[in-house]
């Protein structure tokens, strides 16, 4: 039980991580394929390129892409948070039922009697 709230919990993160390294791989691309004869990827290399990035719209993209990873993150680690949460009260009503269950069961099990020593004064 332990190990599926871990995997429920950290499910949203390693998707977020998967999701943006999607979109930063979309974003190299088309800059790779302009420059392939020259080694360097034009992202790195300064402001021009980035010029050329904002004028082509694929820098709004990349903040559209990155919004919409973001809300989905925080959608889904809301939704399993939730799912942790009800897990876990699950469990602590059945472990206090067990409890309650086993204090009963003490306090209705005869014990034997201790005498009392009566203290001299």
């Amino acid at each position: 039980m332990q190990d599926n709230i871990m995997e429920t919990t950290i499910q949203p993160f390693v998707k977020l991580a998967q999701s943006n390294f999607e979109l930063i791989k979309q974003l190299c691309q088309p800059f790779e394929a302009s420059s392939s004869g020259k080694g360097i990827n034009p992202l790195l290399q300064g402001p021009a390129s980035w010029a050329q990035m904002i004028q082509s719209g694929v820098l709004m993209q990349l903040m559209q892409d990155a919004m919409k990873n973001y809300t989905e993150f925080l959608m889904a680690l809301n939704q399993n948070t939730m799912i942790a949460v009800g897990q876990t009260r699950t469990n602590v009503a059945r472990e206090g039922q067990a409890l309650v269950e086993r204090a009963a069961e003490v306090a209705t099990t005869p014990t034997q009697q201790h005498r009392r020593v009566p203290q001299e004064a």
